[in-house]
């Protein structure tokens, strides 16, 4: 497989997990790229080329939040969140 060239697009965002690596839709997380760059100091190219973030941190982006103080939100409850919205993003529009 060629590494992809600098500068295009990935189709994917990591999502720290642990093992096995997870996955989610690139433009999922590109429609917060505002708050997330701001909360991260990165873009989100750089952070999805160090590992990606965690659920936490997508569910700060997300909801449009810093990180600190922290929202009070478990890991768990910020995880199911960012699913829910992930998979709404992905769904065709209605009609």
């Amino acid at each position: 497989m060629k590494p992809r060239p600098p500068n295009q697009p990935t189709e994917w965002f990591a999502v720290l997990n642990g093992l096995p690596v997870i996955r989610i839709g690139f433009s999922a997380v590109a429609q917060h790229r505002a708050q997330i760059e701001r909360n991260h100091g990165a873009t989100l190219e750089e952070l999805n080329a160090a590992g990606g973030l965690d659920w936490f941190e997508l569910y700060c982006g997300f909801t449009g939040q810093n990180l600190f103080p922290a929202p009070k939100v478990t890991p768990e409850q910020a995880r199911a969140w960012v699913i829910e919205q992930v998979q709404q993003h992905a769904l065709p529009p209605r009609k």
